[in-house]
This record gives C-alpha cells, structure tokens and sequence, in this order.
C-alpha cells in the first residue's frame, strides 16, 4: 500500500523491470522460457538478429548539427501513437495538448525566478494552459504578474490521496525495449529513457532498479541488449544488437533516486533526441523541464506505448517496497511492467524516467491508479543532480536573428530560439569571427552583445545549443549595425535617370568618354548586352525613344563629347532619325550601328566588335528571352570585362552560328546564368564542349528567384571586400538597371536588383558578405522606394 503522510508516499513494491527472479515477488519482471509467478512471459530471444525497427540516423557529435526531423509543428503533426493516447487519456485535442504543453514548459522556464521571490515550486500548478501562483505578498504578486502567470491567493489543487499497491516495472530510440540477461533461460527487460552523452561520449539513462531490483544482482560486465518489437507489449522478434555494457556504478536506486547509465557502444546502435512512437514516427526532444502540478504528460515504454495523464504531485518521496525512497512526480497515466526507465514527457520536453506504479494489467482499467516518475532535472534529486556529467541529447531549432542590431558601439545581435528552455543558448559570430554565447530567456529570446561590430551590413551565423553536445542547424543572417548610407540616382523619367547614372560615372567634363552606347529604352534585349560593352570600350550606356532622341539624352552626349558613339540594334530599335540627331550634336564623332538579324544576332555583334583581339577569360551566357538573369550578368561582366552573350536558352541546342561565335571567342571559363528553365540543359552540355582547356570551368549560376541568382552571380564575380557601395536596382523593371550595368564597371563597384519596396533576403546576404555601408538607388522611389534606402527587409 501507498501511505502518504504529508509529502511522504510509500509504495509497497517498485515497477521493476522485467527480470527473472521467481524468488523476489517485487523483483523485476521475468521473462523466460517458463512462466515465473513476478512477471510476464516471453521466450528470450536465441539468434543474435536484429530484425526490429531500423537503426537510426547518427545523433549530432559535438558542434554538429541536430537531427534534421521537424518538430510537431501542430496536431496534424503529432505522431499518431501519441496523438491517440492524448486523446483517449486526456480527453482533450492533440492541439489542445500541444498548448498546455508549452504552458508547461514556461511555468518551468520561470521557476527559477519565482523561487527567488520566495515562491515555492509546490505552490505553483497548471489550470488548462494558465500558469497559477500561490502568492502571500505583494511584492511577490507583481513579480509573478512581470513574468505572465497569474497570481493568486488560492492554494494548489490538494493531490489524492493514494492508497493502493505499487509494483516496480521496466524496460534506440527513446522509450524502447531493452534487455539484460540474467542466466541462459531468463532475461530482464526494461524500456531506455533518454539518450544523451557521458563526457561527450553516447550514453542512455534508464531507471536504476532495471540493474538493482534484480535478486541477485548481475555481477559485472552486464550488457544491454536492444529488444526487437514493432509494437507495445510484443515479444521480441529476435535477439537484439548490444548497446553496451551497463555502468553499474552508476545505477542507483533508493536514497531519492532511481537512475543509472548505459554507455552505446555497439557499433550497429546509434542514438538519436527523439522518442519512439511505435508506427514508424518519432517525437523529438527538445530539451528538459521540471514537472509542473496539473500539467498533462506522458510517457512512452515498451509494454504500454503511450500512455497520458495528470500531474497531480511534485518533488515527492516515494518509499517502494517499504525500503527503497526515491523522489518522485506522481502522475495519473498508466504504465506497467517493462515501461521502467521509459521516456516521460510534457509535449517535446523530457520530463523523467518511468519508475513505479500501481497499475495491475496492460488493459490500463484500473480506478485510482498513479504511477511515479524520476525526474531529470531539479532538486532534492533527479537524474541530472544524480549524473552531473551526463546530459541529454536535444534537437534544436536554427534559431532566428533580427536583422537590426542597433547602434555602433552599443549593438547587440538578437533574436529567438522557439521549442527553447532557460537551459539552452546562443552561439553567433559576426563575420566569421565568434563574439560571444548568450543564454536564451523564459520567452525565447536571446541577445549577445556586438559593441566592437562596425556600422554597415555585416554577415552573422547563429547557432542553438544545449550542453556541450547538442546543437542546430546554422544560420545565416545579414544585419545591419547603425545606418548603411545611400543615395539616389534619379530623373523624371527612365532616360532623365540613364543621364544621371552616366553624370554619376562619368563626372568630369573637361575629359571626353572613349564611347557612349546608345541602345532603345523601350525593350531590353539589345541594352542587355552593350552594358558591358560599353565598360569594356570606356563609356556609359544612353536609352533613347525608338524615333526620337530625348532632349536629356542630346545634352548629356553632348557634356560626354564621346570620340565614338555606337547605336546597338537596327533602325526598328533605333530610328535613322535618332542617328541622324546623333550626328548633328556630334560631328565630329564616328557614329556607328551594331545590328544583326534579330536580338541574338545583334547580341553577338555587339560583343565581336568590343572584345575582338581581347582575350575573353570569361563569358556569360543568359537568356535574350527575359531581363532578370541577364541583368545580374551585364553587371557581373561590366564589373569584370566579361562579354554577356544573350542566346535562346529554351531550346534543346545550340545553333550552328552561336556555337561557332562562341568558339571563335576561345573563352577560358562559361559562366551560365540562371536555372535549366532559363538556360536548357542540353545547351549547357553542348557548352562544356566550347569551354578553352577543361570543362571544369564551365559554372552554372543559379537561385529559386532571380534575386538569388543575382546573389549567385554576384558572389562570384565580386570578390570580398568589393562591395563597400553597392548600387540597387529594380530587379521587376530594366531600364534602370540596363544604364546600371556599365556604371559598375566605371565605378568599380557591384550592383545587385531588389524589389522595389524591400530589400530580398538574398540580396541581403550578399551585402552582409561585403560589409556594405553605403547604397546606390538607381532609379525614383517608384522604381526603388525609400524604404529600400533605409534597408528595409522583405
């Protein structure tokens, strides 16, 4: 019988293990090849097979990467089993779970604070998903208000009193099977707990009385043996691979606790932070928290599955088998024989270890029955107060960084970590160079100070961490410390804004430009490729109306006073009449036209006559069929001295007069941009053949948007610490960008496109990468707003 004298329980017998000791009725329980009145019975399992579930993917070593399985992100997404016992033991909808659970993990989140206003953890309890405090003063009323609960003079629910007879019981991942042998007929089943690192190196913890409980005990080396089932309560399907031989110096049971530690090393075993639930799915860990009063839980093992149930008592000394005391949470779920050591939990938040109950069959039919767990965390005792080198294995989120960091000087890199505990943290480094670890608060939130970080865009990685051996994925952020400078290259139209970029990369007008290309502002396939013929041959790019010349653009030739002007594309792009108004403000210039066919043959006209007799090291190929791919390339090439050569990327092949142009050019390097949807992968075969030397120098460049492939392209072509200033432009519009493209290759620096109200993340990133501290706008604020010039993020 349990006899409970204030915060004192007495259990009668442990839920041992299964173990084969007919001998011992509260011994753990036995299975074998003959019945054994303790326990259940099943044949032990003879050919050394392991036929179960698979093994799992590798778990995350020092500094790694956590396990790439998602989180539930909502009822759809909990794992049936559980989903199942949440709502047949609950009585609640698994997202109703989901909540309580999270309001579990704050009220353990805000213990600590709430202990220091002298709150005691037993006056603090769950209703529903509001966390109530038993508060006795005022002082300590505001403190629980400042951290969301809701305090009260009420006092926690009184537990139940328990009167009833206990039993011990037992059992890779998480909460499955686990057995030890304890002669040539009988075996000792128990279920693992939760796997983790001893010192770095793998180890799981289980309940102390799997080891203990046994009469006698096993002398040394005791292995671990994983137990082969598909489903709860299932006889083994074969014997199982070792996991490892047990630490019995570390199993302890009685004295407060019940807990011990089985090193993983076979080979063939390989833990993960996740907890089985028996159909093929898996919940994950996300880290440890203290059992709260009237908060839901659950648990998985071997014999039940999962099973649900209340809180109802915390930090409880239980006494089993009227010898052994062990601190304990006393819950209402159901567990039974071989569920020792199993995996207790609130939502994602290892809670403890299955260690008693009173339970009497596997049908879970009994009224009044509790079952106890070992906690993991917390005082007077718990696993982790008991093992302090030990620590669980945990999958983490990548956690989210605020793009601002504030002033230089007082700047700080923020952000939030969700699924998170007090006990996890934040690693960042702010290019490349780590600045510090921050602890992550109750609400998720962390900030690590970045005082010496300059103003301007900066490239931060951020990584989540529990212990010394957990940790999440990357990631990558670009944030802004102070201001990042900009200004605005603009007319009142698209050829009143080709005039200011040309005054802005070509200022001074006692010096006559080499050349001036004057392409149509009214289409883009012919201004696509004089961008970067233009830089090559020394000048800026000029739109122009098809029939007319803008009175703009007739002055600004004029200032330019170029030697040479070329007009790219036949009379239906630029008119006789334009050429002529050319010729009458420049005569004393030779004035001449670059034309073909179409706009691929005015394309390869365009680049014959400014790169013939230059050694091409690199070309560009893009797509003469749309602007965005081909714009990023003009800038890449104006900045480098690359041709771009625009081509029908849609097509299965290369035409006979491209591939041979191509090859006249003898290119030393192919840089293709854009995705196989833009650029063909036939075409880019065919080019690997035209590539001078190895075909290893033939790159694709390419992104799931355009602005990623502009980051692609420019990543490449712009090397580090050349993009101090960076020039923006419209990446859904061309002209501005058309005229930008040969101001990067005056100015020397890279331009990138962006939408017009916001800055994409890709472009982002690559300015981060550069440390930007000053932008460019090409174009009005229709084309690019102002909250672009204030680095406003999409």
């Amino acid at each position: 019988m349990i006899r409970r004298a204030g915060a004192a329980v007495t259990l009668v017998a442990a839920i041992g293990l299964l173990a084969g000791c007919a001998s011992a009725p509260t011994a753990p329980q036995a299975v074998g090849r003959q019945a054994e009145p303790a326990g259940l019975t099943a044949p032990k399992p003879s050919t050394p097979a392991d036929t179960g579930t698979p093994a799992p993917a590798p778990a995350p070593g020092p500094g790694g990467a956590a396990d790439t399985t998602p989180q539930p992100g909502g009822p759809s997404d909990l794992p049936q089993g559980l989903s199942a016992a949440v709502q047949r033991d609950l009585g609640i909808s698994p997202q109703h779970y989901l909540d309580q659970a999270q309001t579990a993990a704050t009220a353990s989140n805000i213990l600590p604070a709430l202990e220091k206003s002298g709150v005691k953890a037993a006056d603090v309890w769950i209703d529903d998903t509001t966390i109530r405090v038993h508060t006795t003063s005022a002082t300590q009323e505001r403190a629980v208000s400042a951290l969301g609960a809701d305090p009260t003079a009420a006092t926690p629910p009184t537990a139940p009193e328990v009167s009833t007879s206990f039993s011990s019981y037992d059992n890779l991942d998480n909460g499955q099977g686990w057995y030890l042998e304890l002669n040539a007929d009988y075996i000792s089943i128990c279920s693992t707990g939760f796997n983790g690192y001893r010192s770095g190196a793998k180890a799981l913890v289980t309940a102390g009385h799997c080891l203990l409980a046994n009469d006698p005990v096993p002398a040394d080396p005791v292995t671990a043996y994983r137990y082969n089932q598909t489903k709860p309560n299932q006889d083994a399907t074969a014997a199982g691979l070792p996991i490892g031989n047990l630490d019995s110096t570390s199993f302890q049971f009685g004295g407060g606790r019940d807990a011990g530690i089985i090193p993983v090393t076979g080979g063939a075993q390989t833990p993960r932070p996740l907890t089985s639930t028996w159909n093929g799915s898996t919940l994950p860990v996300r880290g440890t928290i203290t059992a709260t009063n009237g908060a839901s839980i659950c648990k998985s093992g071997r014999t039940t599955g999962w099973t649900c149930g209340k809180v109802v008592a915390v930090n409880e000394t239980v006494t089993v088998d009227d010898t052994k005391t062990v601190n304990s949470v006393v819950t209402t779920m159901c567990m039974y024989h071989g569920d020792s050591g199993g995996a207790a939990m609130i939502g994602n938040y290892a809670v403890g270890i299955n260690s008693a109950g009173s339970w009497s069959s596997v049908a879970c039919k009994d009224k009044g029955a509790f079952s106890t767990v070992f906690p993991m965390q917390g005082a007077p005792d718990s696993v982790m107060s008991a093992h302090p080198d030990w620590e669980p294995a945990v999958q983490l989120d990548a956690p989210t960084v605020a793009t601002s960091a504030g002033a230089a000087g007082s700047a700080a890199v923020t952000g939030k970590l969700t699924n998170a505990t007090t006990a996890d943290s934040v690693s960042v480094s702010v290019d490349g160079t780590p600045i510090g670890t921050a602890p992550v608060a109750a609400n998720g939130t962390w900030s690590v100070p970045a005082t010496s970080v300059t103003a301007g865009m900066h490239l931060v990685t951020a990584v989540s961490r529990y212990g010394a051996n957990s940790a999440s994925a990357t990631t990558t952020a670009a944030v802004q410390v102070g201001s990042v400078s900009s200004r605005r290259l603009s007319g009142l139209d698209r050829y009143a804004t080709a005039a200011a970029v040309s005054q802005a990369g070509f200022p001074d007008s006692s010096t006559p430009v080499k050349t001036v290309y004057i392409a149509s502002g009214e289409n883009f396939p012919d201004a696509l490729v004089a961008g970067p013929a233009a830089a090559a041959e020394g000048g800026p790019v000029l739109l122009t109306k098809p029939t007319t010349l803008p009175t703009v653009i007739g002055t600004e030739v004029q200032r330019l006073n170029p030697g040479k002007v070329i007009i790219v594309g036949g009379t239906g792009a630029v008119s006789a009449g334009v050429e002529k108004s050319l010729r009458t403000l420049l005569p004393d210039a030779t004035v001449e036209r670059r034309q073909g066919a179409d706009r691929y043959a005015t394309a390869r006209a365009v680049v014959a006559g400014a790169y013939t007799g230059t050694p091409i090291a690199n070309l560009y190929i893009a797509t003469g069929q749309d602007f965005p791919d081909s714009l990023s390339a003009s800038a890449a090439g104006a900045f480098n001295g690359s041709p771009v050569l625009t081509i029908p990327g849609n097509a299965n092949t290369l035409d006979a007069t491209t591939k041979a142009f191509i090859q006249s050019l003898h290119p030393a390097a192919i840089s293709v941009v854009g995705g196989t949807g833009v650029v063909t992968a036939p075409i880019y075969t065919q080019l690997a053949g035209l590539v001078t030397g190895s075909a290893a120098n033939l790159h694709r460049y390419s992104g799931p948007d355009r602005f990623s492939t502009s980051q692609a392209v420019a990543q490449a072509a712009f090397p580090a610490g050349s993009g101090g200033t960076v020039l923006l432009a419209s990446g859904l519009n061309y002209p501005d960008a058309l005229v930008g493209s040969a101001l990067a290759g005056a100015l020397h620096q890279p331009m990138l496109i962006t939408l017009p109200t916001c800055v994409a993340n890709a472009t982002a990133l690559t300015m981060g990468g550069w440390k930007t501290t000053a932008i460019t706008l090409l174009g009005g604020a229709g084309s690019v707003s102002d909250a672009v010039a204030g680095m406003k993020r999409c």
